[in-house]
């Protein structure tokens, strides 16, 4: 009489290991596997477009929008009888905005009248301003990241035109 021999087809095992492979590939995706490269140029293109965005909405509400840096992130101000207030934009675009890694922004060539202007103010202060005209005021803005090999330049002319470049660090 012959004893049956007890364990694993090679189709179970086989099932088995794809079901793991698809769980930590779930996994995988749901915790954010992208490279810090990756969301700071994703950030960055986020920053540039929203700019975009919130010249457009200043535009079609005939409203002044302001874009301050805050701590990790930034927020779109309006000017309120308070002084700069954050825009009311809970959800959508235009809402406050936090880095999820420590990204750091640095203004340059920002005007003077901004970098003196409204010190008695609480609250955010704007480093550019987004005009109902169409137009905002100068700056240029570089979004980095620690680790990170290359950094990105958001500038703002005054006639309204945006530009993102990609630049590596010196």
């Amino acid at each position: 009489m012959r004893r049956q021999l007890q364990g694993f087809t090679l189709i179970e095992v086989l099932v088995v290991v794809f079901i793991i492979g698809v769980i930590l590939g779930f996994a995988t995706l749901s915790l954010g596997g992208r490279s810090l490269d990756d969301r700071l140029e994703q950030d960055a293109t986020r920053l540039h477009r929203v700019l975009e965005l919130a010249l457009e909405e200043a535009v079609l509400t005939t409203t002044e929008i302001g874009f301050a840096t805050a701590d990790e992130g930034y927020v779109f101000v309006v000017r309120g009888e308070d002084g700069w207030q954050p825009l009311e934009a809970s959800r959508g675009p235009l809402r406050a905005h936090r880095f999820d890694y420590p990204a750091k922004i640095e203004m340059q060539d920002l005007p003077a009248a901004l970098a003196t202007a409204a010190a008695e103010d609480e609250g955010p202060r704007p480093v550019a301003l987004l005009l109902s005209s169409g137009e905002l005021t100068p700056f240029t803005l570089l979004l980095s990241a620690p680790g990170v090999d290359r950094r990105y330049r958001i500038s703002g002319r005054p006639d309204g035109l945006l530009q993102r470049t990609a630049e590596p660090l010196s």
